[in-house]
């Protein structure tokens, strides 16, 4: 049925009131006006069902310890105290360098011309900050050591690595790169606010020719 609105007008057709008639179709003008409409109200759904499909690496932050930053280090010439490895262990008396630590060959930013043949341990820390530790989504350790080395996380035992990554003498050892192990499963372990990363790195060998202990560490998060 078609609807008519009638308006006072000297012109044209008039109804017995004196109304003109104006043939408007009020019901396409009002499908007209629904689909600028459902438009507006779909789009927001569209993007909600398709967010978890575009990529937001991008926006993703990074927390890095990059090789050749600066930690504190001590020479394993005595035994330290039990608590080395914890958060707030006072390590103003360490030594400070760029990472990594060694001698024998360039890989070394910090050289040790007295560790050959006098101590085989290097102990290092390094605190970071972390705002949000229920936003990490993945956290991960690249240590290249001689020899076995352990890792601490806040304290705790996170990484136990009994295998010789560059025996003594090898002649590539400047130039390996070693894996990066994922720790995220224990990212559960991070505070907010400061936290430490705490690294023991033994030589293969006393009197090897060479020594290197060089460190990195990210954190991603939403």
């Amino acid at each position: 049925m078609r609807e008519t609105i009638s308006i006072k007008n000297d012109h044209g057709v008039q109804d017995a009131a004196g109304w003109r008639i104006l043939g408007i179709d009020l019901k396409a003008k009002r499908q007209r006006m629904l689909i600028p409409l459902i438009f507006l109200l779909l789009v927001p759904a569209l993007l909600l069902m398709f967010l978890p499909y575009i990529n937001t690496s991008e926006a993703a932050s990074k927390i890095r310890i990059s090789e050749g930053e600066e930690w504190h280090y001590y020479k394993g010439t005595k035994k330290l105290p039990k608590k080395w490895h914890r958060k707030g262990f006072d390590d103003s008396g360490w030594e400070k360098g760029r990472l990594g630590l060694g001698y024998g060959h360039g890989r070394s930013r910090t050289y040790l011309r007295d560790m050959r043949g006098k101590y085989k341990l290097i102990y290092a820390r390094r605190e970071f900050v972390v705002k949000n530790p229920l936003a990490v989504k993945k956290m991960t350790l690249s240590v290249f050591c001689d020899g076995p080395f352990k890792a601490y996380l806040n304290g705790i035992g996170v990484i136990n690595y009994t295998i010789v990554q560059a025996p003594s003498g090898s002649s590539n050892s400047a130039n390996m790169k070693p894996e990066p192990l994922d720790l995220t499963g224990v990212a559960h372990e991070l505070i907010r606010g400061k936290n430490v990363l705490a690294i023991e790195c033994s030589n293969d060998d006393i009197d090897s020719d060479d020594f290197s202990f060089s460190p990195s560490f990210e954190i991603i998060q939403e």
